[in-house]
């Protein structure tokens, strides 16, 4: 029955990306692609290493982990997949090698992922965090592709989704070799669903390295300013959360002289933001466009993609967004790095069993609201000592997470050298 659907459904999956390249035009490029048509040119190697990566964040948490297979193994070639074209754009950047080729992974239809696997001849398959594909979980079983998931998560509501199809769901996540989840909880909420062994190996994000061309970058933007302002950001951002920050920037007006970066979690929506800033009279730049932060410039717009940890550098206080509004949250982990105080709002769903310990080691503060959002921003960037005080425990609590790819590795390595 799934299967029927996915083809009932497939025009309008295609139609979906179409309008999307409306907005987007990167999202009319490559779609055979996604029906399992690559280019001739493209098949330079015989793939051996798979690794699927949705979109930007997945792209990035499984940095470390390619690093260490090459470093392991480096004679093997990788492939990795990714859905949406931020997530290829950022995997082009940050994986140069010759010996990685990136691509779209096809929609979950038969002829499309039989199409991948005879292309690319994948003899290991790594899916990161929630990418779970009956169809390709299937046809990777069938033509015996390895196929883990690592970095797992499973929200309350993924659970009550998969839930309501049970026969489909166990079978479908029994046939990968290895779960390997993020946090207790979310192994909890996978046993539900898988007879094998599911093992706990905390997150890849914490192990995520910090470029060195982002902290330049960070310091150049810093340099961009007049004056020496305090820089609060709000990053990752989701529609209806920026009217809350910008009643967070008047606040901030009437305080003092600090600069606001607002980074939306899809830059496209830069000119929306802009225009709600504008009905405010708040004076604005775009960091696409500035060679200077003029003095009178009151936020910054992040229209550039992939700078993200590059802000988190330049600031002084951070809000995560995806969290003040039933997003489920952003990753919190990578501004704690930076060793900069970190807020976050009261849905954090996705990162649920991080968050809570976080914010019990007070190495982030939550806010419930826009108003308390206000409140603790200022207090931050007004004192200087709690602002050092917050920012170096989450430092500490980011360090004391680390070490998931390792115990990833490990448990891949018999998958990985058995194809040797």
């Amino acid at each position: 029955m799934y299967t029927f659907w996915t083809y009932i459904l497939l025009p309008f999956a295609i139609i979906k990306l179409a309008c999307r390249g409306r907005k987007d035009p990167e999202y009319l490029k490559n779609i055979p692609e996604r029906l399992g048509y690559y280019r001739a040119f493209k098949k330079k190697f015989s793939t051996f290493v798979w690794i699927h990566a949705v979109s930007v964040g997945e792209v990035f948490t499984c940095q470390s982990l390619v690093k260490i297979i090459q470093s392991k193994h480096p004679h093997k070639n990788i492939l990795i997949t990714t859905t949406t074209p931020t997530g290829r754009q950022v995997a082009n950047d940050i994986f140069p090698s010759k010996y990685i080729e990136i691509v779209y992974l096809p929609f979950d239809v038969p002829f499309a992922i039989k199409k991948f696997i005879r292309y690319f001849n994948p003899k290991v398959g790594i899916l990161m965090e929630t990418e779970i594909w009956p169809n390709l979980i299937k046809l990777c079983n069938k033509n015996q592709i390895p196929l883990s998931l690592v970095n797992a998560r499973l929200s309350k509501n993924s659970a009550r989704r998969y839930a309501k199809f049970p026969r489909i769901s166990r079978r479908m996540i029994d046939q990968l070799i290895i779960v390997a989840t993020q946090t207790r909880q979310d192994a909890k909420r996978f046993r539900v669903f898988r007879s094998k062994m599911i093992h706990v190996t905390g997150s890849m994000k914490f192990d995520r390295e910090t470029l060195e061309s982002h902290v330049k970058h960070g310091v150049q933007l810093k340099k961009k300013c007049e004056t020496l302002r305090p820089i609060f950001l709000a990053a990752s951002t989701r529609p209806g959360e920026e009217k809350l920050i910008i009643d967070t920037v008047v606040a901030l007006r009437r305080i003092g002289d600090f600069l606001t970066i607002i980074v939306p979690r899809h830059p496209e929506r830069c000119d929306k933001i802009d225009r709600l800033l504008q009905e405010r009279l708040i004076k604005t730049q775009k960091a696409s466009s500035a060679t200077k932060i003029e003095r009178i410039t009151e936020v910054l717009l992040g229209d550039e993609l992939g700078n993200l940890v590059a802000y988190y550098h330049a600031c002084d206080v951070t809000f995560v967004g995806g969290s003040l509004l039933p997003y489920g949250g952003q990753n919190f982990m990578e501004a704690c790095a930076t060793g900069k105080p970190v807020i976050i709002g009261p849905h954090t769903f996705n990162f649920q069993e991080f968050a809570k310990e976080a914010v019990k080691q007070r190495a982030v503060l939550r806010v419930l609201n826009g108003s308390e959002l206000t409140r603790t921003a200022t207090l931050l960037l007004t004192d200087s000592i709690t602002q050092q005080q917050i920012g170096h425990a989450g430092l500490k609590f980011f360090q004391s997470k680390q070490g998931a790819t390792k115990k990833t590795y490990n448990l891949l390595r018999s998958s990985l050298t058995a194809k040797d």
